[in-house]
């Protein structure tokens, strides 16, 4: 209910669907590597690992629903593009 206002203004879902849940571990040490040779702080690997692992637990539980919902009549009954990626954030076809 907290989100309804937020949903009403949503016209359709683009869902980004990962092959391996441990992309994210990969594409936040990407990031951070890549903060780091710009000059700005980033996190090491333990911490990297950290930060991801607290959200782990929403992608095991929402990411099979959000993938089938995209996958059939859409999430949210509102008109959903699913696009899978590769570990090389290229689209898979």
């Amino acid at each position: 209910k907290k989100y309804q206002a937020w949903n009403d203004l949503i016209d359709c879902f683009c869902v980004f669907a990962m092959e391996e849940i441990d992309q994210v571990y990969v594409w936040r040490s990407q990031a951070e590597e890549a903060m780091k040779r710009s000059g700005r702080d980033g996190m090491s690997p333990a911490e990297v690992k950290e930060f991801v692992d607290r959200y782990m637990p929403a992608y095991l539980a929402y990411r099979p629903g959000l993938y089938a919902a995209a996958s059939q009549g859409g999430v949210n009954g509102k008109p959903t593009w699913l696009c899978h990626v590769g570990r090389d954030r290229l689209p898979i076809y």
